[in-house]
């Protein structure tokens, strides 16, 4: 399952290294979530919604969450 944000970023001419360094993640970290090898923690989404002005609902798909991973701050936030 791919999250709509990675499409959006394509689609404005923007890349994940870009993505990266505005959020303050690094590059390889932003590849692995790119990628569905690390989930997008909470506080990932608001900062990529913060940054492209895209509400997080939109650029992430919901994913089913454990009670774990809500305490951790996984799944989608709306912002």
């Amino acid at each position: 399952m791919t999250d709509p944000i990675w499409a959006i970023l394509r689609a404005q001419g923007r890349h994940m290294g870009w993505l990266a360094e505005q959020l303050g993640y690094s590059h390889g970290f932003v590849r692995l979530v790119a990628c569905g090898r690390r989930p997008p923690t909470a506080e990932f989404q608001r900062r990529c919604a913060r940054v492209l002005s895209i509400p997080a609902s939109i650029l992430f798909v919901p994913r089913a969450t454990t009670g774990t991973e809500k305490a951790r701050g996984r799944g989608v936030v709306n912002v």
